[in-house]
């Protein structure tokens, strides 16, 4: 009889011991999963005085397209930027065929899983990225930053999001024309605090 009751006393106590040993692993886990989160989650704000300033020289518009027609200018977070091309309607200029996040002032990155990160372009749009490759495009990711890049009959696009040494992020878009020379634009996005200080 006794030993019966001391089985069980060490039944439950083992049982309370497995319990317990379940629930420090996975809150280990959840600790460790969030000290690996990379320091570009999160929400950010285009400085738009640094990002002036850190505007690459673009190629001579007559070397951008055959036609070397100017048509229109590319905004970048507001500020406007050379560009050539064919005819645009002046109610679509700077939005028909400039990727989204030329044309923003805020962006969040989050990161639903290991394999996809959504990118929300402010209230314009929203982009969710697969890791590898998904339907003609090609993304990649690490804790200092993501890339991204594509490719149709007309050009293709690369994006590179990059975490700096100051804590602020470096966005850089690459677009190559067919037939024409490649073309840089930068973005320098912080923290929203740090960006109100600055």
């Amino acid at each position: 009889m006794l030993t019966g009751t001391l089985k069980e006393t060490g039944l439950r106590t083992l049982s309370v011991l497995l319990c317990c040993a379940g629930l420090l692993s996975i809150s280990a886990t959840a600790l460790a999963a969030g000290d690996r989160q990379p320091g570009w989650i999160g929400n950010w704000v285009l400085n738009e005085e640094r990002t002036q300033a850190i505007q690459p020289e673009q190629p001579e518009s007559r070397n951008w397209l055959p036609t070397g027609r100017v048509s229109t200018s590319v905004s970048v977070g507001g500020i406007p930027l050379p560009r050539t091309g064919g005819k645009v309607p002046a109610a679509s200029e700077g939005s028909a065929t400039d990727p989204v996040v030329l044309r923003i002032k805020a962006l969040t990155i989050t990161a639903p899983d290991e394999k996809q990160v959504v990118l929300q372009y402010g209230t314009l749009d929203s982009e969710t990225l697969h890791r590898g490759n998904y339907r003609g495009a090609r993304s990649a990711w690490d804790r200092k930053g993501l890339k991204t890049r594509y490719q149709s009959t007309q050009r293709k696009v690369e994006h590179r999001y990059e975490l700096q040494q100051d804590g602020s992020l470096l966005v850089t878009t690459l677009i190559k024309p067919n037939g024409a020379k490649r073309r840089t634009y930068l973005q320098l996005f912080e923290r929203p605090a740090e960006a109100g200080a600055s």
